[in-house]
């Protein structure tokens, strides 16, 4: 009987044995590297290798319809204070009509874990579970021993087989895919674009942590459309991330499912207020004083008139700020419908647009200063008058136009991000914006229209208007000095052309109040035209925009300033010089080893415009702060001060939220 006994046992040893042994041999594990950590900043790495049979397979962290992802058990977490497994980028797989994710032959995970160093030490067992799959699935534990030292550990993690796998990982905030019109097509669907050159190797997979998302991808001429649906757990408070490869870029990106509510008529409200806000403080930019000239002569003209031809003209300045602002909605649905995308202010990247805008605005400016008077003929002169009148229909009408081309150059608070938003709507919504922008531009001439009484604040014609006229005079003139340097007119003949103006016409006109006016401004133009006053060889230099330098610096923990400009755009040139430029701060950039990055948008350059669509924008300035503790980047409101930039930079450093 005991020999029957031990025989059996025996054989059910050899049997379990045998069983194991058949389990495992599909595939094999091993932690790398064997008796150390790999250290890299903050973290520290190791890998679980797993190869796999030929046919045989393991999983993503979304398996697909099938399967299970890689799990890992740590039976002492004492020293752990973050621990995480990286997946690298998956394939796809279909297998008797049923789709799966994941990985063949052989695969690393990388793990990543964030440790106390004052232990010096780590020790633990570590449960592996994972799951092979063929024709049958096959769940395997395993158990293995972390016992490493800190100070074995070792630095440079690139020369490790690991390294190769960690850059198989996808990134957040890399910024080489843009998604572009997500739409919720219904309760389980969701949809969106993706532009890129190599659109039909495009691949997209989809996680989030609650429930099973899948994704299919229909590439077109030049982008790939994406559906994600989604089954019935999902929540739709929580965030999906998007792994994106070309089969040379990846990239992963987090989507809030907030942004596929985009198209629901209550979220458009809010895009719609943050449009009329803007409009609004667009009448108080710098960039809209030399129009405001123009309308102010337009207003003074009109405020002895009767109420019926005060209200005619003001609805005709009106007319042309709507006609504009539609137009440019026409203009941007066009470019989109024909798969390019153009930002706030376009028009001032096109040299003819600067050359006749040019030319428009100077011949303002001379007959503001009376150069016709001057210089003409009675009857010409009486003809020109007629064409840069203000006192008919028509002359409001284009006021209100030039108010709306001369605005573009500035992105208001709240502009910024209403028009960034159009980047992603429906045709319908960007009329819907534009049109708002353009009622919150209009409304202190709304105000005018309801009660033409607020005209009578303005005093009644007299000397002090002719002095007015030349003071708005000189505003149109060092904008059109402006407006030749953006034509690259050399300094040195923009300055003759400017001192020319001012000279013969003091010579002609010369009173007190005049010669003053002439001074402040040519101190003006010698401040924002020419700065011969600008240090010149300041050590702070500004490092040309580059994502992937960029990513690079991020990567590696360095504070970074970026700043989107360009020389049209007139609230940039204001930060710079009253900010940017400041002593003050270029010395707390120094003693923070903040790194300066500028990105020069003055031509059309489709690498920024793709990079700010990628942070909801459309419209410059666009300064954003990086650092260690907010990779992500803070966008800086449009109009800076030395605080704002200084806070943030504390922010991203110490880690302040």
């Amino acid at each position: 009987m005991f020999i029957l006994f031990f025989t059996l046992f025996f054989l059910s040893l050899l049997t379990d044995a045998k069983a194991k042994e058949n389990f495992n041999q599909h595939s094999s594990l091993e932690i790398i590297p064997k008796d150390y950590l790999l250290k890299d900043k903050n973290y520290f790495y190791f890998g679980v290798k797993i190869i796999l049979e030929e046919g045989w397979k393991t999983y993503w962290k979304n398996p697909g319809e099938a399967g299970a992802p890689m799990s890992i058990d740590f039976n002492d977490n004492s020293g752990i204070l973050e621990k995480e497994i990286l997946f690298p980028f998956p394939k796809k797989f279909t297998d008797y009509e049923i789709e799966t994710i994941g990985y063949e032959n052989e695969i690393i995970f990388p793990v990543r874990l964030k440790l106390d160093e004052n232990k010096k030490k780590i020790t633990s067992k570590i449960n592996l579970q994972y799951l092979v799959c063929k024709d049958i699935c096959i769940p395997i534990s395993i158990e293995k021993n972390l016992n490493h030292s800190f100070d074995k550990s070792s630095k440079d993690i690139k020369k490790s087989i690991l390294y190769n796998y960690l850059e198989k990982v996808p990134r957040q905030n890399i910024n080489y895919f843009s998604i572009k019109e997500l739409k919720k097509i219904s309760d389980k669907k969701i949809s969106f674009k993706i532009d890129d050159l190599n659109f039909d190797k495009i691949n997209v997979f989809a996680f989030s942590n609650l429930s099973t998302l899948s994704t299919k991808t229909f590439s077109k001429n030049n982008f790939s459309l994406i559906e994600v649906i989604t089954d019935d757990n999902f929540n739709e408070n929580e965030a999906i991330l998007l792994v994106i490869s070309d089969g040379q870029k990846i990239e992963e990106i987090k989507i809030n499912t907030s942004d596929f509510k985009l198209g629901k008529d209550r979220k458009i409200f809010y895009f719609l207020l943050l449009a009329l806000l803007g409009g609004i403080i667009l009448n108080f930019m710098p960039c809209v004083l030399p129009v405001l000239s123009l309308k102010m002569i337009s207003l003074l003209n009109v405020s002895n008139e009767s109420q019926f031809l005060i209200k005619k003209n003001i609805l005709s300045i009106i007319s042309g700020i709507f006609f504009s602002f539609i137009s440019l909605s026409i203009l941007i649905i066009f470019f989109k419908s024909i798969g390019t995308q153009v930002g706030w202010g376009f028009q001032f990247q096109n040299v003819y647009f600067l050359l006749t805008i040019t030319i428009i605005i100077l011949i303002f400016a001379l007959n503001l200063l009376g150069f016709f008077e001057i210089l003409l003929p009675h009857s010409l002169l009486n003809k020109l008058n007629k064409i840069t009148s203000s006192n008919n229909n028509g002359g409001y009408f284009l006021s209100g136009m030039f108010a709306t081309l001369m605005a573009t150059p500035c992105s208001a608070p709240f502009l910024g991000t209403a028009i960034g938003f159009s980047a992603i709507t429906s045709n319908q919504n960007i009329f819907f914006i534009f049109s708002f922008i353009a009622l919150g531009f209009s409304l202190p001439y709304f105000l005018i229209l309801l009660k033409p009484t607020f005209l009578k604040f303005i005093p009644t014609p007299g000397a002090w208007m002719l002095n007015f006229k030349f003071f708005l005079g000189l505003i149109l003139l060092i904008t059109s000095s402006w407006l030749m340097s953006l034509l690259r007119v050399p300094d040195i003949i923009n300055l003759l052309i400017f001192l020319a103006i001012i000279t013969l016409s003091l010579i002609f006109f010369k009173n007190t109040k005049r010669i003053f006016f002439s001074f402040i401004f040519i101190i003006l133009f010698f401040i924002f035209i020419i700065s011969p006053l600008q240090n010149k060889g300041s050590k702070f230099e500004w490092m040309e925009f580059d994502k992937l330098t960029l990513n690079k610096l991020i990567e590696d923990n360095k504070i970074v300033l970026l700043d989107i400009t360009a020389d049209w755009c007139i609230t940039c040139q204001l930060n710079k010089k009253t900010t940017l430029e400041n002593n003050k701060l270029q010395s707390f950039f120094n003693k923070e080893n903040v790194l300066l990055m500028r990105g020069d948008w003055t031509k059309r350059d489709e690498k920024i415009l793709n990079f700010i669509k990628s942070y909801d924008r459309l419209g410059i300035p666009v300064n954003i702060i990086y650092g260690p503790n907010n990779k992500k980047g803070v966008i800086l409101p449009e109009i800076l001060t030395k605080n704002i930039v200084i806070d943030n930079i504390n922010k991203v450093k110490d880690g302040e939220n």
